[in-house]
């Protein structure tokens, strides 16, 4: 179980890491959760059939302890320590003891925080708890285990709606996630799931500022991240908390007489370094540059949080038609680039330009004549205004109410060489005639052809409006959409008019899940299965007849 947690929350490291905003956006959370329980693998690895289970659960908290990097993995360590606690005490894990478990391991977490925020892995871990322990035994372990997985990640849904810094960087909280993905990994490995190991994350480099004269010192903002070792301590655990919280910021001191984890965020590292140095036996010191971290990821951060901006691909030739397109997420951008379009409007996946950013794009791309693709209902109004507000004949709204009626407009597109009118009909016609569905998670409670809808569940939606059903498993709703709805219109392929099936991945779509995709697909059509990769979160995975 451990072994297998430690894998998925390495396979989600990068992920991870892009997330994590707070305290500090320095991009190193999935890194150090990762390190941490790396660190639990080696030392529980070579645990025998006849160990004690309790006494594999206490040297994995231990050993998460001592290998605990950050804030999260050092909350982390504290989870699993309360945890372990009480399937020591019981001598076992099953599902009486389950509940116990994870409120010892909330509690615990949560003592290890001078000052406990909403919206954080805290705030999941006891979401979490709480959730469990409404469960009777009877469901069994599998089914109480599977069910905190769920709360999880329900929870971690909800975080951004409880710190607001997390909604503002439209980002979860990070060191929620890795916990859901922890408790995900724990279930896969009691499952029996072989998750592939992955080798423990290389230390980031960081580029040096650049840009100050000499003698220069670049003002600091969040300082220097300080961890280490203090073994044999001279002073009590509470004591030595009290005296580094004085020195900083986010400080955590956990762990006993004999071995103690220090961690905290301050100006001045040498001062930190010193008080340990005075008061025990230091060691796995590491000292890392805050606000250098901070800088390496803020241009990804950014990228992913871009509101909308319009981006010039190439400007059409006078006698040419241009093309605009909005492109919700990196991968579509590509995609609608490669295709032909002038200028593109990019954006996440909830935003809806503007007018005004609809009318620039058009001027931008140049051109005879602007084709605008909206490609989504929501933006078509906006689009048509924009349209509205031109000088007359200097641009055509093509009514594509979903992304993918606008990859297959895309495919009708010329630049030269017909009329306009000519290609604005059939590009209308292909977008018309578009065939796709997609997978999503509801964000709510709601209703559907197949009864009621909870909240978290994946829905299958065809033609991007109409709500198929609501599953707990990706699979099944992949499923439900294949047969119930994409599969009766494969006849088209008769007639020749498609080709192939095209499964646009989504950036929550995980690789097992993708396999049970390809199957699905390979039982219901002989269509040739094309991938794309789109890195966008509002759609799990979309699917188009093209």
């Amino acid at each position: 179980m451990l072994g297998a947690a430690t894998a998925w929350v390495a396979r989600h490291q990068e992920r991870l890491n892009r997330e994590n905003v707070f305290p500090v956006p320095d991009g190193d959370t999935g890194t150090n959760l990762t390190l941490t329980l790396q660190a639990v693998v080696e030392v529980v690895g070579s645990s025998g059939p006849d160990d004690p289970r309790g006494a594999i659960w206490t040297r994995a908290a231990q050993a998460a302890l001592a290998g605990s990097r950050g804030n999260s993995g050092v909350i982390l360590s504290q989870f699993m320590d309360g945890f372990a606690a009480e399937v020591a005490s019981a001598g076992r894990l099953d599902a009486s003891v389950l509940p116990k478990a994870l409120a010892a391991g909330s509690g615990k977490s949560q003592s290890a925080v001078a000052e406990p925020r909403e919206g954080t892995v805290l705030t999941v871990a006891r979401d979490v708890a709480e959730h469990v322990a409404r469960l009777p035994v009877s469901v069994g372990f599998d089914a109480m285990l599977s069910a905190a997985c769920e709360e999880a990640r329900d929870s971690v849904q909800r975080t951004p709606e409880l710190l607001p810094v997390l909604k503002e960087a439209g980002v979860v909280d990070a060191g929620g996630w890795g916990l859901a993905l922890y408790l995900e990994g724990l279930l896969k490995g009691f499952r029996g799931v072989q998750v592939p190991e992955f080798d423990p994350p290389a230390e980031a480099v960081v580029p040096v500022p650049v840009g100050y004269a000499k003698g220069e010192v670049p003002a600091v903002e969040h300082g220097f991240d300080i961890q280490f070792l203090a073994h044999h301590p001279v002073h009590p655990v509470d004591q030595m908390r009290a005296e580094l919280q004085a020195m900083g910021e986010y400080g955590l001191v956990e762990g006993s007489e004999e071995l103690v984890k220090v961690h905290v965020h301050a100006r001045d590292p040498g001062a930190v370094l010193s008080w340990g140095c005075a008061g025990a036996f230091i060691t796995d010191i590491v000292v890392e540059n805050l606000d250098a971290q901070t800088a390496a990821t803020a241009k990804d951060r950014a990228s992913t949080r871009d509101q909308g901006t319009v981006h010039l691909v190439q400007p059409a030739r006078s006698n040419e038609l241009a093309l605009v397109a909005v492109a919700a997420g990196p991968g579509f951008a590509e995609l609608f680039e490669s295709l032909g379009a002038n200028c593109l409007i990019r954006c996440n996946d909830t935003y809806n330009p503007s007018v005004g950013q609809f009318q620039d794009a058009i001027r931008t791309a140049e051109g005879s004549h602007v084709l605008v693709l909206p490609n989504h209902s929501n933006a078509l109004p906006a689009a048509q205004a924009a349209v509205a507000g031109l000088p007359p004949a200097s641009a055509t709204v093509i009514d594509t109410p979903f992304v993918l009626s606008g990859v297959a407009a895309m495919y009708r597109f010329e630049s030269s060489g017909e009329p306009r009118d000519s290609i604005v009909d059939g590009m209308q016609e292909a977008a018309d005639a578009s065939v796709y569905g997609s997978i999503a998670k509801s964000v709510r409670n709601s209703g559907s052809e197949r009864g009621p809808v909870l909240e978290g569940q994946f829905v299958a939606l065809a033609g991007g409006e109409t709500v198929l059903g609501g599953w707990t498993r990706v699979e099944d709703a992949v499923d439900c959409l294949l047969r119930d709805y994409l599969q009766p219109r494969f006849a088209t392929v008769q007639a020749g008019q498609a080709e192939f099936l095209t499964v646009y991945r989504g950036a929550d779509a995980e690789p097992e899940q993708d396999a049970a995709v390809e199957a699905l697909v390979a039982a219901a059509t002989s269509l040739d299965l094309e991938w794309v990769d789109t890195r966008q979160r509002n759609h799990m995975y979309l699917f188009a007849i093209e």
